[in-house]
């Protein structure tokens, strides 16, 4: 009460139950008990509640007892979710590209230019974004550029080119 009367609320809620870690009890009953106690808690908090979770702390047995709309799932890795695609949530596409804050060039700039958003909205339809979720952002601005880019293109664009345009951030083409 005192969160919401400060701050109002936002729509947006992050819960990841488990992450990194095991449940103290592992049956499809706890989970789903799990899954509907915090959409309940959420929806009681703001009604226009929608649930945020990295695919990471994804199970099955929680996300199944919440309603399609009411959680977004984050790929933090760009992968799609099995066969039913994170049991049909809408989910976001994208790359984790720094862990700690890193200061150094890298990242895998063809993989990113494969346009893995336009390739995952082909096989299914709940692909509802695409995204980079960092640790810290102040150490490839060539890889960073090019992830903002893809979404607005139908088709992996010639990595050539790509590398030819970001030689001058590198001072040299030679980079792969």
């Amino acid at each position: 009460e005192e969160e919401q009367k400060l701050y109002g609320t936002y729509g947006l809620y992050a819960a990841d139950p488990f992450h990194e870690s095991k449940p103290p009890v592992d049956t499809p009953e706890y989970l789903n008990a799990v899954g509907s106690s915090i959409h309940k808690l959420m929806k009681t908090f703001d009604p226009n509640a929608l649930w945020v979770m990295q695919a990471w702390s994804f199970r099955k047995d929680i996300a199944s007892v919440v309603p399609k709309h009411d959680l977004l799932v984050l790929s933090l890795n760009g992968a799609l979710g099995g066969e039913d695609h994170f049991c049909n949530h809408d989910f976001v596409v994208g790359n984790l590209h720094n862990f700690g804050g890193r200061v150094n060039l890298h990242g895998d700039l063809p993989l990113v230019s494969s346009n893995q958003f336009m390739k995952a909205k082909q096989k299914t339809p709940n692909v509802v974004g695409s995204g980079l979720f960092m640790e810290s952002i102040g150490q490839n601005p060539v890889f960073y550029e090019l992830a903002f880019e893809m979404p607005v293109h139908q088709s992996s664009p010639r990595f050539v080119l790509f590398i030819f345009y970001s030689s001058p951030f590198y001072a040299s083409t030679k980079i792969l």
